[in-house]
């Protein structure tokens, strides 16, 4: 049987861990679309035509390599939040260790540009992950105790 703990763990210390990660899911998906439209406006060169180059520094290509990155990043966001509702944890498993390993891609292009105010989400990235990677454990002991209800119910 699965310790008590483990699925009463709380994320943030106000909410159970697994309402809080759907929490940080949904918002992740948001960001997520809001980030692909604000993408896709400016690479369509109508809408903020000067903004890559200017003041972020891309290029149109570029852009266009980060709206197929966030568009990858949007749908591992999505199965994360299905594998949660769903519960489960192979998706779910895809999903945490998805989150860590984009983390430490962000987390080292912010280190190669230099980009020193982009650094102050990383601490946020990694609590996040951390409450994922606990969520875990966490899943494996619901799935365990529906598990064992569905045996005593069937016996």
């Amino acid at each position: 049987m699965p310790k008590d703990d483990s699925v009463k763990q709380t994320c943030c210390g106000c909410m159970y861990i697994r309402t809080g990660v759907e929490v940080l899911q949904i918002l992740e998906i948001l960001t997520g679309i809001a980030s692909l439209v604000f993408g896709i406006m400016a690479a369509t060169g109508e809408f903020f035509p000067e903004i890559y180059k200017t003041i972020v520094g891309r290029t149109q290509n570029e852009v266009y390599i980060l709206i197929a990155v966030r568009s990858v990043e949007l749908l591992i966001s999505m199965i994360g939040l299905y594998s949660v509702v769903k519960r489960r944890i192979g998706g779910y498993i895809f999903y945490a260790y998805a989150s860590v390993l984009i983390l430490l891609v962000q987390a080292g292009s912010l280190i190669v540009s230099f980009n020193l105010g982009g650094l102050l989400g990383i601490p946020f990235g990694i609590y996040w992950c951390y409450v994922y990677l606990s969520y875990i454990q966490t899943l494996k002991a619901e799935i365990e105790v529906r598990s064992a209800a569905r045996a005593v119910v069937a016996a």
